[in-house]
C-alpha cells in the first residue's frame, strides 16, 4: 500500500511539475504559490484596460521627452 500522507504532484500544461519549474528557476514552491495566489486575487486588475495611473503616465511622458 502507498503512503496516504504523500502529496499529489501538480503538473503544468507542458507536463512539468511545479517543483521542476521552481527548481529550474531557482525559486521555492512556497514563493511560487504566494505569487500565484497574489496574481489570482488581483487578476481582474491585471487585465484591466484603461488610462494608466498618473504616476506611470508622468514617467512615460518624461521618458519620451528624454529620448
Amino acid at each position: 500500500m502507498g503512503n496516504t500522507n504523500m502529496k499529489r504532484r501538480r503538473f503544468t500544461n507542458e507536463g512539468l511539475s511545479v517543483a521542476e519549474i521552481c527548481n529550474a528557476h531557482g525559486i521555492g514552491q512556497g514563493q511560487y504559490y504566494k505569487w500565484r495566489d497574489q496574481f489570482m486575487s488581483n487578476m481582474s486588475t491585471v487585465f484591466k484596460i484603461g488610462k494608466p495611473d498618473t504616476e506611470k503616465g508622468r514617467l512615460m511622458s518624461e521618458n519620451s521627452k528624454v529620448k
